[in-house]
């Protein structure tokens, strides 16, 4: 009997251990109700799945077959199950080896089933529930490794179920766009905002659960700053106790983001001195940036976007450093910017984009570098650029695009050097380049196109080196190509000239020498006769000697049809005059025996007129119309 006995208990110990064995090393799902349902006839033995589990599909509504489940190796999903009320099913987990994330179960009120689980070795995300009104259920979870979520949950109203984690194993806490929750002073809550090791984002949740301040007053303490951020900022009243939630904090690390249409002044941020991080105002009712007086230095970028009620930039005079992108975006009542005044470095871009009121810049009158790009864009009514007058250098981009009435470019008088392209585009009532008299170099790319009003290039005679492409296209009113002289034809790489109707004057030394031995691609049609075509621009080139003689013989009407007359010409010597084409060849010959000459025998297009007597030779350019 002993021996039976014996044998007896050794089967059931290879059972137990047969059945608490690890199984699905690369996981599963459950897509359906059934799956759930067969899953310990379809596994038996299963409770401890290695890999990850996702359940998710619209008629999953019952876990009961999940409830021989110990451990999860990896991750557990349960996403989208519109039919699921319960976690019950779940009761037996205890451990969780990856994230957990549970989202958009739009009938699950609590998280009763997880009543056991203990410890999670990644994030966990709560997000996006339309009855979730408490997490019960998590109250023995004591340690995870990775951040908390818990966001857009409507009818949360409080996060105590929580309140059991170590704070030390949370790495990031996010509590955003949960439009009931007012109690957010759980335990673990509480303890990690008085020591965080990683970034706090609070937002857009009830009074009280609105910013980490909030939730530190809940908890009994202040907290002087955070040392990684990140400050939100949403309502007026948020502002104006900022110094009370904040005491004595004046150098703010990570974002700070003011945004919200209840935001009428800055007055509660004056003691505010730097920002290790970005700076958003975006979105808010203020009329002045007032309240940053003492702000010296933002290490990010700095937006200031969709202020509709913005008319000034005072209040920032003391700013001397922006590390990464400065942009002015969309601030329709801003119509003059006058402030910066002590900015002298934008580490990366700045950028005024589509303020449509926007008529002059003045400011930023120590401000001599832009490491990245200077992009004027679709601002309709700015005619001044008087505040970049001290700017001599711009790292990448100097970009002008739909200005609309923008005239010239005076303002950008200091500027000498542009490390990657100049693109001036659509500016429809630009008339000429002054302003850029002193641009010696850009590093690659010169645009110029669709500037309908453009009438000459004279001031770009100082450039002399650009980095790769050369294109002047779309210009309707350009008649020449002067100004473009004194580029290092080698400095040139590809060259487009195209559709400019009135530009018939494209012999100049640059582009001259460039296509006697281009180092790429050339595309030269639909401009004037005499640079419609590689071969045309070229033929003018071969006769850029122009006058070989000081006589002041000259041909008349020129452009003509069907006659010319040649000008302070004496028929007392033997005179003739030769027509060459584009391709440098003889035309027609014809000995002159009066001072007006037939040419209806001439194809339209562009010609080299060789008018030579015993002692004199002139040449000069003429088109047939």
């Amino acid at each position: 009997m002993k021996k039976l006995t014996s044998l007896f208990a050794l089967l059931l110990l290879f059972s137990t251990s047969g059945f608490s064995q690890g199984c699905l090393p690369m996981g599963i799902g459950f897509f359906s109700q059934d799956s759930i349902d067969n899953f310990q006839t379809n596994y038996p033995g299963c409770t401890e799945i290695e890999g990850n589990v996702y359940i998710y599909g619209g008629n999953i509504r019952d876990l009961s077959g999940l409830n021989v489940l110990v451990t999860i190796g990896g991750e557990l999903s349960i996403t989208d199950c519109d039919s699921l009320i319960s976690l019950n099913g779940l009761n037996n987990i205890t451990t969780i080896g990856g994230n957990v994330d549970l989202s958009a179960n739009p009938r699950l009120k609590d998280l009763i089933g997880l009543e056991n689980l203990t410890s999670i070795n990644g994030y966990l995300w709560i997000g996006y529930h339309d009855s979730l009104q408490s997490l019960d259920g998590l109250e023995g979870l004591t340690a995870i490794n990775g951040k908390i979520q818990i966001a857009g949950n409507t009818r949360l109203t409080n996060i105590e179920g929580l309140s059991n984690i170590d704070p030390n194993s949370i790495t990031k806490l996010l509590i955003l766009e949960n439009s009931s929750l007012s109690d957010c002073s759980a335990q673990s809550i509480c303890d990690y905002i008085t020591n965080p090791t990683g970034t706090i984002d609070i937002l857009n949740n009830l009074p009280g659960c609105n910013c980490p301040a909030e939730i530190a007053s809940d908890c009994g303490f202040v907290i002087p700053c955070l040392p990684y951020g990140n400050y939100h900022l949403n309502h007026q009243y948020q502002i104006d106790s900022f110094s009370t939630y904040y005491p004595d904090c004046a150098t703010l690390n990570g974002q700070v983001k003011i945004t919200g249409s209840d935001i009428t002044n800055l007055n509660g941020l004056n003691q505010i001195t730097s920002i290790n991080g970005s700076l958003l105002v975006s979105e808010t009712s203020i009329s002045s940036l007032e309240g940053l007086e003492a702000l010296d230095s933002i290490s990010g970028y700095f937006d200031i976007a969709l202020n509709n009620n913005l008319m000034s930039v005072e209040g920032l005079d003391n700013l001397k450093f922006v590390g990464q992108d400065l942009d002015i975006i969309q601030n329709h009542q801003l119509e003059n910017f006058e402030g910066f005044n002590s900015l002298t470095r934008v580490g990366s871009f700045l950028r005024f984009w589509y303020n449509s009121n926007l008529k002059s810049i003045r400011g930023f009158s120590n401000l001599s570098s832009v490491v990245g790009n200077l992009w004027i864009e679709s601002n309709s009514d700015l005619t001044d650029l008087s505040g970049f007058a001290n700017l001599d250098s711009v790292g990448e981009q100097l970009y002008f695009r739909g200005n609309a009435s923008l005239q010239d470019l005076s303002g950008l008088g200091s500027i000498s050097v542009v490390g990657t392209n100049v693109i001036l585009i659509n500016n429809d009532s630009l008339l000429s380049l002054d302003g850029l008299n002193s641009l010696y170099s850009v590093g690659q790319d010169l645009v110029i196109s669709d500037n309908y009003a453009l009438l000459d290039l004279h001031a770009l005679n100082n450039l002399v080196n650009i980095g790769r492409y050369l294109g002047i296209t779309y210009n309707d009113n350009l008649v020449s190509l002067e100004g473009l002289n004194n580029i290092d034809p080698g400095s040139i790489t590809d060259l487009s000239i195209s559709d400019n109707q009135l530009l018939s004057i494209c012999d100049v030394e640059s582009v001259c020498a460039y296509l006697s031995s281009p180092n790429g691609y050339v595309s030269v049609h639909d401009n004037a006769p005499g640079c419609n075509s590689q071969a045309e621009i070229e033929a003018a080139c071969l006769v850029g000697v122009s006058e070989l003689s000081d006589t002041p013989v000259s041909i008349y009407p020129n452009p003509a049809s069907d006659f010319i007359s040649i000008k302070e010409i004496g028929l007392n010597n033997e005179i003739t005059i030769i027509f060459y084409n584009q391709l440098g060849l003889i035309n027609s010959t014809i000995e002159l025996t009066s001072d007006r000459v037939d040419i209806s025998h001439l194809e339209k297009g562009l010609y080299i007129v060789e008018i030579k007597s015993n002692s004199w030779v002139i040449r000069q350019k003429f088109i047939k119309n």
